[in-house]
């Protein structure tokens, strides 16, 4: 299909093709948007010994990317408004979202616009170049969801026993497989509602024991999120509501794997809580 690449800046949606189109908005050459650079190694050289010490783990810094293209306008005028188009595409120094479309997948990474190059033409044809940073340096795919209710206990054997038998009702484990097929670690977005849980609730991380505790109470018709990228908690997609995350122990999602979580009650529960995940699957 060939890659193409979009600019979204608020209601501002520039497209940009390649692969030898001369029509419209192309590219010549997209800098940056696959690989990693930047790292900081973080290096101490060893006194009076060969070598030196190493961290634990290396981070990559902030990604510089950068497209390279050409404007071939059905006339002047409609060259010089797609001047204005681009220019545009700087948001006022917002976050602008990138997406690359490609032969593999589809991925997006939130960027800010450093320049915006549109040498003077008298023609309706031009070039154009437009720099770029990423902040985060990885690339997501579309977010993936998963839904899971809270774990309750069976009732058992029913007593006394009488025939035929009678088993009650069946446990339910309230987890969930979260899946991460990329190739760098990623995090994932906690959302609760439905029904009441007057004491708050926990997400566990089965594999690893880790845990976020809500103590704030879950009202019919309130959502509650819990987003591990800025690790904050929000009631009703707005309000805060970080101030009930009782020693929060954030976990990311490993490349390459899958982890077990499972939705408990602190107490009281009425009605059908449910816990929704949503996860998006990284690259570098």
């Amino acid at each position: 299909m060939g890659t193409v690449i979009t600019l979204t800046a608020g209601t501002l949606v520039v497209v940009i093709t390649g692969d030898g189109v001369f029509e419209g908005c192309t590219y010549d050459k997209l800098e940056g948007w696959y690989g990693l650079d930047g790292v900081d190694l973080a290096l101490v050289t060893r006194p009076n010994a060969p070598g030196a010490f190493a961290p634990v783990q290396t981070f990559p810094d902030a990604k510089a990317i950068s497209i390279e293209g050409q404007y071939f306008g059905a006339s002047r005028a409609d060259g010089l408004a797609m001047r204005e188009r681009l220019a545009a595409l700087y948001n006022d120094g917002r976050p602008v979202q990138m997406t690359v479309a490609d032969d593999r997948r589809t991925t997006t990474r939130e960027v800010l616009v450093a320049g915006i190059s549109l040498p003077w033409t008298i023609h309706q044809e031009f070039k154009f170049s437009i720099d770029m940073q990423a902040a985060d340096p990885r690339r997501y795919e579309a977010e993936v969801g998963a839904r899971t209710g809270l774990a309750q206990p069976g009732t058992g054997l029913s007593w006394p026993i009488v025939w035929p038998l009678d088993f009650g009702v069946v446990g339910v484990n309230g987890r969930v497989d979260v899946s991460n097929p990329g190739n760098t670690e990623t995090v994932s977005r906690f959302v609760v509602s439905g029904g009441e849980m007057p004491d708050g609730f926990e997400i566990v991380n089965v594999t690893t024991g880790e845990r976020l505790t809500y103590v704030g109470p879950l009202v019919v018709g309130t959502t509650v999120t819990l987003d591990s990228k800025t690790r904050t908690a929000l009631i009703n997609g707005s309000g805060p509501g970080s101030r009930y995350l009782s020693s929060p122990e954030w976990w990311s999602v490993p490349p390459r794997s899958s982890i077990e979580i499972q939705f408990l009650a602190r107490g009281a529960v009425i009605g059908t809580p449910r816990l929704d995940v949503y996860t998006a699957p990284a690259h570098y």
